[in-house]
């Protein structure tokens, strides 16, 4: 039963108007409207007995008017309540109302894929991580007997914690909404549908997979592959049309997302994907890849920089000191003796400065050994009290 916050039924001309705040559907409190399309009309309600928060979708009354169009509404439905995924939307309850079909839904916080691409917040990753999301649910749908008949853009949420939620699974196989109509108008959405949908041929999960295809190049290029001024030009778009490669309109989109795009995008669905778990096999294959080429950046730069300057930054100075301890406790250079002038004069002394090991790098690739030597040769040169001689320079004297 439906009644208003007032108290008033609706009666047979008022059941299809926007409920307002507050009415009360079965156990089922009606707290804003919250979408509408061409599958019905959805809002946000309270379960007041389950203390819970739901999204409530009435089919339209072209959907709805006969005992059929209900029938096969509740198999639908009953078929898609019994998918259990977490990039699937739950439904809870299947219910009608003073001749209204009704869906109680999980209710998903946050933003439709179109949303995001209109906003353009969609990164090559968050494109991939949606699509692998999106591929998964459709295979766990797929091995049920389930097909979708309407993925599109608009169809699948994205959670502020980024989890994918694909939604109206079913629904769109709804009193011939695979097929135009005599008037030129379709039930599903037109820009998504494959080539055997827009002709009205029987569908299966490879259909799905090429309106993953439409959303998939969608979210890449943010526009959509096939187009038209009006419906049959859309159609033929669909049929004939090649779509312009990624990377016209997205200078970093990897190769293999154009492979992809062209696979699942094939005229002929027996070229085409055939199962959804084949594409989600690709996309981790890219998302390896990308992971991959993070992963091998930061050493070719970062670290033979670091070692040698930590090489130098102890070394050189622990040579200095050590050398200059040998100087004043060894062979006292500084020691002055007075000559018959009454003058100072040094005695005599002399120092060999001998080659040094590199005991971190034994190869010494980068002759930090060697500079360290000469750094102090030159260095301990320039004092007059003392004369400094490399190794090489030494008398070689007989034994």
């Amino acid at each position: 039963m439906i009644s208003e916050p007032n108290g008033d039924s609706l009666g047979e001309t008022k059941e299809f108007k926007t409920l307002s705040p507050g009415t009360l559907i079965s156990h089922f409190r009606v707290v804003e409207k919250i979408g509408a399309g061409g599958m019905g009309v959805v809002y946000k309600a309270e379960d007041t007995r389950l203390k819970r928060t739901v999204a409530l979708k009435f089919l339209p009354p072209q959907l709805t008017c006969d005992a059929g169009a209900r029938a096969r509404f509740e198999h639908e439905a009953q078929s898609a309540s019994a998918l259990n995924h977490p990039n699937i939307t739950t439904i809870h309850e299947i219910a009608e109302s003073e001749g209204r079909c009704f869906i109680a839904m999980e209710y998903i916080e946050g933003k439709t894929v179109k949303d995001l691409i209109k906003e353009g917040k969609l990164s090559i990753d968050k494109v991939l991580d949606i699509s692998l999301q999106i591929a998964e649910g459709l295979d766990a749908a797929h091995k049920k007997g389930v097909v979708h008949r309407d993925i599109k853009s608009d169809n699948i949420m994205v959670t502020s914690e980024g989890k994918v939620k694909i939604t109206d699974f079913g629904l769109a196989k709804l009193k011939g909404a695979t097929k135009l109509t005599k008037s030129g108008t379709t039930v599903g959405t037109l820009h998504y549908m494959s080539p055997e949908q827009a002709q009205g041929e029987e569908l299966d999960r490879r259909s799905d997979l090429f309106s993953f295809g439409v959303v998939f190049y969608e979210m890449v290029t943010g526009r959509l592959p096939f187009k038209g001024e009006y419906e049959q030009a859309i159609v033929y778009s669909i049929l004939n049309d090649t779509p312009e490669p990624l990377a016209r309109y997205k200078a970093d989109v990897p190769d293999g997302f154009q492979r992809i795009a062209r696979k699942v995008l094939e005229k002929d669905r027996q070229e085409r994907y055939q199962h959804a778990d084949g594409l989600a096999a690709d996309l981790r294959h890219e998302k390896r890849i990308m992971g991959h080429e993070k992963t091998v950046e930061m050493p070719k730069t970062v670290v033979p920089k670091s070692r040698k300057k930590a090489y130098l930054r102890f070394l050189v100075p622990a040579a200095i000191v050590t050398v200059i301890v040998l100087l004043l406790f060894v062979f006292e250079p500084f020691r002055l003796e007075l000559g018959p002038r009454k003058e100072a004069a040094a005695r005599e002394n002399s120092l060999a400065v001998m080659y040094f090991d590199n005991v971190l790098d034994p190869g010494d690739q980068d002759k930090i050994a060697h500079m360290i030597t000469s750094l102090l040769i030159t260095d301990l040169s320039e004092s007059e009290y003392i004369q400094v001689r490399s190794h090489l320079r030494l008398p070689i004297r007989p034994v």
